[in-house]
């Protein structure tokens, strides 16, 4: 039986895994920049295999993937994605046991970049960091 990725992940600090590239920006996220830095880390530790059994998640060493919430594909290879990130799509909050802060939410942005880039709402077809950017200038052209 694999490995459960909530157990292998909480074996790291926070810290830790995101000095390894794994969990990403204020939110400590896993996203498309973080396939390749956990893959390392699975095989440098001899994992072929993280699965998160009651969310249909899995991860192998080898690049297959299920993920039955993400919007590109349920299940293949990573490298035949076009959004590594669609691996994490909708799973952070149940699979990440780092994940949070900031008002995180795991609205399927997971796909998302680094702090300061955008990060996509894939419900809405733009990107948060946009919406974020259109509510903060609105409310700032508000009579107070």
């Amino acid at each position: 039986m694999a490995p459960d990725i909530r157990e292998f992940l909480k074996g790291f600090s926070a810290d830790e895994l995101a000095e390894r590239g794994i969990l990403r920006g204020d939110t400590r996220i896993l996203n498309n920049r973080s396939i390749s830095p956990l893959l390392k880390l699975m095989s440098d530790r001899g994992i072929a295999e993280l699965e998160a059994i009651d969310r249909g998640w899995s991860l192998s060493a080898d690049g297959e993937f299920r993920n039955p919430l993400s919007d590109e594909a349920t299940s293949g290879l990573v490298a035949d994605l076009s959004n590594p990130g669609s691996v994490f799509n909708f799973q952070n909050v149940e699979i990440n046991p780092h994940y949070g802060g900031g008002g995180a939410t795991d609205h399927g942005g997971d796909a998302g970049t680094e702090d300061g880039e955008a990060t996509y709402d894939l419900k809405f077809g733009r990107s948060a960091s946009s919406s974020r950017r259109c509510a903060q200038t609105s409310s700032s052209l508000s009579p107070a």
